[in-house]
Order: structure tokens, then sequence, then C-alpha cells
């Protein structure tokens, strides 16, 4: 009975340990919204020279959605990507660049090079 004791409280402590050490390594996936300025000129660059903005279009603004770890009690930002928000005619405008400054989406607005509308 003894060793059954002792192997259940090893398996209690395992399993205790198991969980506050994937406590202290958690991730979550998180959007906020974010000054132009914090932008990457990169994406700005290109959001600039891919897409026409009107007076409606103008008075958007940017986000960032992003990846956030706790490592040693130290929060952990890692850009996921970049999306311009806007509304013309009530219509939802959503222009999204991954980290690295590809343009991923573009909903309600079209490429000044194309003249298709959707997704590219």
């Amino acid at each position: 009975m003894k060793i059954k004791k002792i192997i259940m409280l090893c398996a209690v402590l395992v399993v205790t340990l198991c969980s506050l050490t994937s406590l202290s390594a958690q991730t979550r996936r998180d959007e906020r919204r974010v000054p132009e300025d914090q932008i990457p000129i990169a994406i700005r660059n290109s959001f600039q020279q891919e897409f026409s903005l009107d007076d409606q279009t103008k008075k958007g603004f940017w986000s960032i959605y992003f990846e956030q770890q706790d490592v040693n009690s130290r929060k952990v930002l890692t850009p996921l990507a970049y999306i311009y928000h806007a509304k013309r005619q009530g219509e939802k405008i959503e222009i999204r660049y991954d980290a690295v400054g590809k343009l991923e989406s573009a909903k309600g607005l079209t490429k000044k090079d194309t003249q298709t509308s959707g997704t590219h």
C-alpha cells in the first residue's frame, strides 16, 4: 500500500509541475489599434502605392494582430499581421499585410494596378 501511495503522490507532483510549466509559457493572440506611425514604413509605403484612398477611406485606422507570450515574467509580442480598417458608404474595408509586408488580402478596396475587387 505504501508503494501505491508514493506512486500516486509522484503522479500528482508530475501533473502539477507540468501544468505550472504550461502556465508560465502561455501564448495568446490579440488585435490592438495602433497609431499609423507604429506601422512599419515599408507596409505604409506599399499600402499607399497599391491603393487609392478617397476622403472617406482616409479616415480609417491601423491595427496590429499579434501573438503574446509570457516568458520569464516578460511579455514578448510578435506581430503576425498589420490591418487597415475603414468604411466607405457603409461598406467595410479591410487591407491585411503579413508581418514581413506582403499583402495577404484586400476587402472593399481595389488595387491601383488591377480593376478587380475582393480578396487578392
